[in-house]
């Protein structure tokens, strides 16, 4: 499934201030799963030099921690969904 095929309209989301991270949840398109968290830690403390992005998906968990920018489809689509809300 491609980051466009995820109904952004569906998308929840809301700031933690705590250790400045956005959080977002994003429901399982199936339904079979509980929504997942992707999570945003600009200037991450580890990699002070780059903004992370994380995600509880297991398509992040296996990647995500092998490839430090990799972006799983939840990731892609909550920066399309904040892309979308800058260009309208």
């Amino acid at each position: 499934m491609s980051p466009e095929e995820v109904d952004l309209s569906q998308l929840v989301r809301f700031m933690s201030q705590d250790d400045n991270k956005l959080l977002f949840i994003i429901p399982s398109q199936t339904g079979k799963h509980a929504p997942y968290q992707v999570i945003f830690h600009p200037k991450n403390r580890k990699h002070v030099d780059m903004d992370l992005w994380t995600c509880e998906c297991n398509d992040f968990k296996f990647r995500g921690e092998k490839h430090l920018r990799y972006q799983c489809k939840h990731i892609k689509a909550v920066i399309s969904f904040l892309q979308g809300m800058v260009n309208t």
